[in-house]
């Protein structure tokens, strides 16, 4: 605990490392990238909410087309976590079944409407290794 009573909150950072030869008159060189180890990309029209299974932590928003860098909230989960995902509005519908981000491939999950009425939504994630980085998109 901090000295004002409050608890801290702990973030398990992921970060991935590349190497590649420079081109050109630099060809001894060599370039080392260093860059978020997961990103996710909300393509699926929909604002939705992702939390970490398992955890307590509140969900992050990933707006409709918007995207960023996701790293575990709860460090001791973070090795066999998996994601949920839920559509965000004026409740809470149920959570998705949980997903992986950690490995590459291709998974359908179904999305719920908000409590109170709506037609389910079958989610594709989509998770592709670009050189150091795990691009998840959610259509």
């Amino acid at each position: 605990q901090s000295q004002g009573g409050s608890r801290r909150r702990s973030m398990h950072y992921e970060f991935g490392v590349s190497a590649a030869l420079a081109r050109g008159p630099f060809w001894r060189t060599e370039l080392i990238e260093v860059a978020h180890r997961t990103v996710l990309h909300n393509g699926s029209g929909k604002d939705l909410l992702l939390r970490q299974v398992g955890s307590r932590v509140p969900p992050l928003l990933l707006r409709s087309g918007s995207r960023c860098a996701w790293h575990w909230p709860v460090p001791r989960l973070a090795r066999e976590s998996m994601l949920s995902a839920c559509v965000q509005g004026g409740g809470f519908g149920r959570w998705s079944a949980a997903f992986c981000v950690h490995e590459g491939g291709d998974y359908f999950v179904r999305v719920d409407a908000l409590a109170g009425g709506g037609i389910p939504h079958m989610l594709r994630v989509e998770v592709r290794r670009r050189r150091a980085t795990l691009h998840g998109t959610l259509a």
